[in-house]
């Protein structure tokens, strides 16, 4: 479901199938008629354990790089980076410019269960912040994240 509705059919909330939605065809992609290129990505944790995060990467139309990043552990947030590997390049190029990190997870929604009476006690949309160079990155448990900036030429 994408809409929690009263019984005269009117939306009382937004569930995350639709938050989840949005940041995937508004956020990550790009909106329009023209194509995204879609990159192959690989994740690795530091301590060389499998980690349940995947990420998928996009090269706009408009120019711009975004990383779509999903943690399925209903527990762990997971420290990430992004960096591209560039042939002759020896370290990462990492993503520049105006990067912007879209979250949608447990600080955004939470399910209060009362049977048929169930309802969200916390429903917001997902967090936006522009981040300066450098700036730690963790994927809460449970979430969809996106980065979206410049990076090296597609």
């Amino acid at each position: 479901m994408m809409f929690e509705a009263n019984g005269r059919y009117q939306v009382r909330h937004r569930l995350p199938t639709y938050w989840a939605l949005r940041l995937v065809t508004q956020t990550w992609a790009q909106p329009g008629d023209h194509p995204d290129r879609l990159y192959q990505t690989s994740v690795r944790t530091g301590d060389g354990q499998a980690a349940p995060v995947t990420a998928y990467t996009l090269h706009r139309p408009d120019g711009k790089w975004a990383v779509l990043v999903l943690n399925k552990d209903p527990g762990r947030a997971f420290p990430f980076q992004v960096g591209f590997s560039v042939a002759g390049v020896a370290a990462p190029i990492p993503l520049s410019g105006n990067v912007e990190l879209h979250q949608y997870g447990p600080a955004q929604y939470h399910w209060k269960a009362d049977g048929a009476n169930g309802q969200p006690d916390r429903d917001l949309p997902p967090s936006v912040r522009r981040l300066p160079p450098g700036t730690a990155l963790t994927t809460p448990a449970y979430s969809l994240s996106v980065l979206v900036g410049s990076g090296p030429p597609g």
